[in-house]
């Protein structure tokens, strides 16, 4: 999980939380699950009128915290900015930033 408040939404703070994948697919969801780029989600914002399914900019904002988080992970394993970037955009085949 991307934050350690997994009981409260990420956007609003709420209780009451769905899992939601970061990336989509059935290849870059078991990547996300793998990675742990999953986040905490309110029913409104995963699924509601004002959701990262309904909301174009929510999700990508998503999305770039998801690879932030990933890059930030293997910087900490001693990777480098760049070789980061580089392991995320070859894993997943895309770069949000």
């Amino acid at each position: 999980m991307i934050t350690k408040y997994t009981d409260y939404c990420l956007i609003c703070g709420r209780p009451g939380v769905e899992r939601h994948h970061i990336f989509k697919g059935v290849k870059h969801r078991s990547l996300a699950d793998a990675d742990g780029l999953v986040i905490s989600l309110c029913k409104e914002h995963h699924t509601g009128n004002m959701s990262v399914h309904q909301k174009k900019e929510l999700n990508i904002l998503c999305q770039i915290i998801g690879q932030l988080e990933y890059e930030k992970q293997k910087c900490a394993e001693g990777m480098t900015e760049e070789e980061a970037r580089e392991s995320f955009r070859t894993r997943y085949s895309i770069s949000y930033l």
